[in-house]
């Protein structure tokens, strides 16, 4: 339509060549006026337009800074997990060169930054067209999606407001939506990859972006963005219970920016810091680092000093026994040692034995106390009798090291250990003096380990990295959570108001909400999404995997809806046969049953709240 205007009044338009029976493919139309002399080839009318916001017919969302469908979207927007799932489609569809994808990581983060990007849903956004300067007549037209530039770089995007919408309708606003995110990119991404885009703006939480593209099969990276995470701040003591997932091996080397476990030798007791990598220091005979311990403490410490928090490993065949530089690398290169035979382990034992014995006495101990717990039955659940038996191989050559012995290796019965056991004489304590200490911290660290995961629900993994991620976008919201238990409580004494005053549906209905808001209350107090969509026994469901002792709510509910309690059923004739109507539908004599059950129902959650 718009187009039809525009020929009668402003642009002179090529006839459209499709139309003039020209063989294809020998005879492209868009190849042919490509063909053209410069002065004489056609524009295209985007390249000598502007298309201009309409801001006096603009309608602005009444829920304003309220509306879920604009949260939902600037969420998602401006999150690590997008930026992150962005840059997957990028290298997925092999646009993965150094230089492009550094580039385009540098402009992910400017332009989807909160400071930089805002979302403004409206009921009515119209568009106009700017050529020379000027608005050019009869080129109006409705718009679902509209990106506005500014000149300080900040972007806002206009969004129509999206409520009871038909498929056709959300499908065009998320197709409008994902050519606009490609365009503020430089139209980096494929077809195939638009379309993957086009369902990570449809995810409700940034957290459902990654799972999405999982389901695609788009592989994924570890994120080393610090804003993936909610971590604690350097210099704050890691808990016991993580104590287990700080990776035990000699091998490992940092980075700057690297977040860490540190043990501090001088402690008296096993006690550990979070800390960040701040500069890799020269080289010695040990790497040494400078770490951030917060509040404007650095230390210089030993890679033996440092820890990486374990990632959830990933299947490698190459395990060539060197220090690996990169974080990601390193983690491909640490297959679980428990795969190896028994032979192969205590030849890795052997090679790092001499690597160790020729360290000064303070870092050896380090070491050996790493490569002891690192193999100790009470870090390897499930692989007990193997790690015994490497732990055992261990212990006997340390004795055989101490006592200025000359071990045979693993591999090689007849030959001399590699290791210069002279010149470095033996400890005047002793190694045997530690492992009754060590094997106390393995027992502790399972210990710790067991107690914190016997609290999770069922299905957690234990995962100091997955766990924080999900912290990040679960906080606990204990005053929403508050706000939505008190209009709970509201509308069931509403409801109890209009007890006896023959309007049974209006009880019924509002019993309904206020048992809706208070398990709504409970998914805010979990750090959790409410998903209003839901049944209220679907989420009577999730909410009972809290806590055992809410294990009643599902039958609570269902009782409930027994009795008629319903949002449709309650207000809408279409669900009775005719000539039935909702207020002629429910028995008055069971209004103060329903209302003794939802108490009820309400007090549980109350008290669950409470507990947390």
């Amino acid at each position: 339509m718009v187009l039809d205007n525009l020929k009668n009044v402003t642009f002179h338009f090529l006839v459209d060549l499709s139309r003039c029976h020209l063989p294809f493919p020998e005879y492209d139309p868009w190849k042919l006026v490509q063909q053209l002399p410069q002065p004489l080839r056609p524009q295209l009318l985007s390249k000598i337009t502007e298309l201009q916001l309409e801001e006096a017919s603009l309608e602005l969302c009444p829920y304003g800074e309220f509306c879920e469908s604009r949260n939902q979207l600037q969420g998602i927007l401006v999150s690590p997990e997008f930026r992150e799932g962005f840059a997957a489609l990028l290298r997925w569809q092999r646009r993965d060169k150094e230089e492009e994808v550094e580039m385009a990581s540098r402009e992910r983060e400017v332009a989807f930054s909160a400071e930089r990007l805002a979302v403004v849903c409206c009921e009515k956004i119209q568009t106009v067209m700017m050529h020379c300067g000027g608005r050019v007549e009869g080129s109006q037209a409705s718009q679902v999606v509209h990106v506005v530039l500014h000149a300080d770089g900040r972007r806002q995007v206009y969004l129509l407001h999206q409520e009871r919408m038909d498929l056709g309708q959300l499908v065009q606003i998320l197709s409008s939506l994902a050519l606009e995110v490609d365009s503020i990119m430089g139209g980096m991404l494929c077809r195939k990859s638009m379309s993957i885009l086009m369902q990570m703006l449809a995810c409700r939480d940034p957290g459902e972006v990654l799972g999405m593209l999982e389901r695609n099969r788009v592989p994924l990276q570890t994120s080393t963005h610090p804003d993936a995470y909610t971590l604690p701040s350097p210099g704050t003591e890691i808990p016991q219970e993580w104590y287990d997932s700080l990776d035990m091996s000699i091998l490992n080397t940092f980075a700057p920016g690297d977040y860490v476990g540190y043990l501090d030798p001088e402690a008296p007791k096993e006690c550990y810091q979070y800390a960040v990598v701040l500069e890799v220091l020269p080289d010695g005979v040990v790497p040494m680092y400078r770490i951030d311990l917060g509040a404007g403490h650095q230390e210089e410490v030993s890679a033996n000093d440092l820890y990486q928090f374990k990632r959830v490993q990933v299947d490698g065949c190459g395990r060539a026994l060197v220090p690996v530089p990169d974080q990601q690398q390193q983690q491909e290169r640490q297959e679980a040692w428990y795969r190896q035979s028994l032979g192969q382990v205590k030849e890795e034992v052997d090679t790092c034995l001499a690597k160790i014995w020729e360290l000064p006495e303070g870092e050896r101990r380090k070491a050996i106390r790493r490569l002891y717990l690192r193999y100790h039955p009470d870090k390897n659940v499930g692989q007990e009798e193997m790690a015994n038996e490497v732990c055992k191989y261990l212990r006997e050559k340390i004795q055989d090291l101490e006592e200025g012995r000359n071990p045979r290796t693993a591999g090689n019965p007849r030959s001399p250990q590699a290791s210069g056991s002279r010149g470095h004489p033996s400890s005047h304590r002793g190694f045997s003096a530690s492992w009754d200490e060590w094997d106390g911290e393995a027992r502790h660290h399972r210990q710790s380990r067991r107690e914190f995961t016997s609290q999770r629900d069922r299905g957690f993994h234990y995962d100091f990295w997955s766990y924080h991620r999900a912290k990040a976008g679960c906080r606990p919201q204990a005053k929403e959570a508050g706000r939505w238990l008190r209009q709970a409580q509201s509308d069931l004494r509403a409801a109890g108001h209009d007890v006896g005053q023959r309007c049974t549906n209006w009880v019924f209905y509002k019993v309904h909400r206020a048992v809706e808001k208070a398990l709504a209350a409970a998914v805010y107090n979990r750090g959790e999404r409410f998903e209003r969509e839901q049944t209220l026994a679907s989420l009577a469901q999730k909410v009972a995997a809290y806590d055992p002792r809410l294990e009643g709510l599902p039958a609570q509910v269902a009782e409930l809806r027994r009795h008629g309690v319903d949002d449709k059923t309650t207000q809408y004739p279409s669900y009775h046969p005719p000539p039935t109507i909702p207020n002629e539908a429910f028995l008055a004599g069971e209004e103060q049953e329903v209302l003794r059950l939802a108490q009820g129902l309400l007090d549980v959650l109350q008290a669950h709240m409470a507990r947390r």
